[in-house]
């Protein structure tokens, strides 16, 4: 016999969050990080950030082949 039954998340205080026009500030992040990439495309990132004036970072990644570019959001 099939009963009608609804899975409820136990932390949805997030949601609550969002409906009362309240934001969680636990997942909020003021920077985008990319994946790893090589020279050439952490170039090209760089160079189109700072085109539009963002605020960025370029970090050697642990296998000291790859770039990591994060930007600061407005």
């Amino acid at each position: 016999m099939a009963h009608d039954t609804k899975l409820y998340n136990s932390d949805n205080s997030a949601v609550f969050a969002s409906r009362h026009g309240r934001r969680s500030h636990a997942f909020k992040s003021d920077r985008l990080q990319h994946a790893p990439c090589t020279e050439e495309q952490a170039e090209w990132l760089i160079q189109n950030y700072r085109r539009r004036g963002y605020e960025f970072r370029k970090t050697l990644s642990l296998d000291y082949r790859h770039w990591i570019i994060s930007v600061r959001l407005p």
